[in-house]
């Protein structure tokens, strides 16, 4: 059957349209190509919160040596004018659990002269900072410190990263020769306070 010239110049067309599509890349596949984006939305909440991982201090029972007027007592080893004391009672342990820094203040319920009594006794604390270094920025209390009834803060800010999270606390009293005394053993309560 013979083409018309119309049909002829129609094929022709199609055939030039679809040799210059090919030529400039498009390919025909039969594929849509289409996309669309979701959004994942989450709310961490901030929880402060620490731990005395070490929380108990027994340094026993002593005496004030004979002519001592006192006798000094801590938890780094050393203890001078009196016996029986035990010096290498742990230190306490402190971390920080939660997700955020604090800042850490510390207190007791009896000052020294409640809890030992006698002439010029003192409880004294230190925040050692070596074993994660950074843990205790702006260290208050890098040397032996009085203990006060209201808080005193000794970490500012006291960081929740798990390398520079956790600090030790050194205690030592300065027991007089006059203190308190008796087979009941003397107790005093440290509350360790992070705020954010």
């Amino acid at each position: 059957m013979a083409l018309n010239k119309s049909q002829l110049i129609g094929y022709a067309a199609i055939i030039v349209i679809v040799i210059s599509l090919a030529s400039i890349g498009m390919k025909f596949t039969g594929f849509i190509t289409t996309s669309s984006t979701g959004v994942v939305n989450v709310t961490i909440t901030p929880s402060g919160s620490i731990n005395f991982t070490t929380n108990f201090i027994n340094f026993g029972s002593g005496s004030v040596t004979a002519g001592n007027s006192n006798a000094t007592v801590n938890t780094e080893g050393v203890l001078t004018g009196g016996t029986g004391w035990n010096s290498s009672a742990s230190n306490f342990t402190l971390e920080n659990i939660g997700n955020v820094n604090v800042s850490l203040a510390l207190k007791v319920d009896k000052n020294a002269t409640s809890y030992l009594g006698g002439t010029s006794p003192s409880f004294k604390y230190r925040v050692i900072n070596d074993t994660e270094p950074l843990s205790c920025v702006g260290n208050t209390a890098s040397s032996f410190t009085e203990f006060t009834t209201t808080d005193a803060v000794v970490c500012n800010p006291f960081p929740f990263d798990n390398a520079k999270d956790s600090i030790r606390i050194s205690i030592q009293l300065v027991i007089p020769s006059d203190s308190l005394s008796g087979a009941v053993a003397q107790t005093a309560l440290v509350t360790a306070t992070g705020t954010y």
